[in-house]
């Protein structure tokens, strides 16, 4: 017995084929360029075939202009709506559409990509010492949450990150602390994901939810917590190679301590000193040293996850990074 395809595995070949008829393709155009007021029906249309987004706008010109126009007016709406919901807290600055490729199995087989609508927003004076939440629901039932520090203007900022090496971790993946500090006047980036291989998010569904503000907390690596008797790193029963961890000349390195026995637990402190970028293998992430009084951006992180989009982290000369390292079985 022949297997009958699934509807959802029938759709894009259904769509070649009523393609490839000029009637249909005409009509197509025609819809693409209808008139200002009825653009739910070019955002239902862009929605319906957004899985071959790169492939339609390479059958014509009109057709490219068409597609990214729509896709343009969709996004700036957004950034519309995001502009209203945080008058108070943020300044918008400027907003971009971020498309990533990759590669969905070992066999490079299959490419897939992912879009983001990236807005980069200025903090406003006034919440000091406050802890915000800026946060979205989609879709009519999903949330998205973010979160963020204020300190003071020309204040030193600590951030932590961490990566673990022991034996049954096959994918080591370096974890950003989630709620990092933001000075007055420095930049927030936030990065919207609106498609990718699993689903697609409607833009016009978000819904941005009024800020939340409670006081700031203090905020510990759980590496930090989950061990208590950390000493010097000359105790250490297996003493790394402190040459393996010197980032130089940007970073200064110190102080280091560790804890455990079985699995042991690192504590490098750094201190920004030098001007440049790098991406160091062993911390696994790009950073950049800027002038002290230079304007920061620092992308968010959805509160959950361990890690998102790979993205680099500014620090400024004077600021401290901790970098936590764990090893063993």
């Amino acid at each position: 017995m022949q297997r009958k395809e699934s509807k959802k595995a029938t759709i894009p070949k259904m769509m070649a084929r009523v393609l490839q008829l000029k009637d249909a393709s005409d009509k197509l155009t025609q819809f693409l360029f209808i008139k200002q007021g009825q653009d739910r029906i070019r955002r239902t249309i862009l929605a319906f075939l957004i899985a071959d987004f790169t492939n339609l706008i390479l059958v014509s010109g009109r057709w490219y202009v068409g597609f990214h126009s729509t896709l343009k007016e969709w996004l700036e709406d957004l950034d519309n709506r995001f502009i209203k919901a945080h008058l108070n807290i943020l300044s918008f600055k400027n907003s971009d559409f971020l498309q990533q490729s990759f590669w969905i199995d070992s066999t490079k087989t299959k490419k897939l990509f992912r879009w983001d609508r990236t807005i980069i927003a200025e903090l406003l004076n006034g919440q000091s010492g406050k802890c915000i939440t800026i946060a979205f629901k989609y879709n009519r039932k999903f949330r998205s949450e973010y979160k963020f520090d204020v300190l003071p203007t020309n204040s030193k900022r600590i951030i932590w990150i961490a990566r673990e090496q022991t034996k049954h971790n096959f994918e080591s993946v370096t974890q950003v602390m989630n709620i990092q500090p933001i000075l007055i006047g420095d930049c927030v980036k936030i990065a919207i994901n609106f498609y990718n291989k699993m689903t697609f998010i409607d833009p016009d569904t978000i819904e941005f939810e009024e800020p939340q503000i409670e006081q700031s907390k203090e905020r510990i690596c759980p590496i930090q917590s989950l061990f208590f008797d950390w000493v010097g790193i000359e105790y250490a029963k297996q003493r790394p190679q402190l040459r393996d961890y010197q980032i130089q000349p940007q970073m200064r390195l110190i102080n280091c301590r560790c804890a455990g026995v079985d699995t042991v637990a690192y504590q490098f402190i750094y201190e920004a000193c030098e001007i440049g970028s790098f991406k160091n293998d062993l911390i696994g992430i790009p950073i950049e040293v800027v002038q002290h009084g230079q304007e920061v951006v620092t992308e968010l992180k959805k509160v959950g996850l361990l890690s998102d989009r790979e993205s680099k982290l500014q620090l400024r000369k004077q600021d401290q990074l901790i970098f936590y390292q764990t090893s063993g079985d």
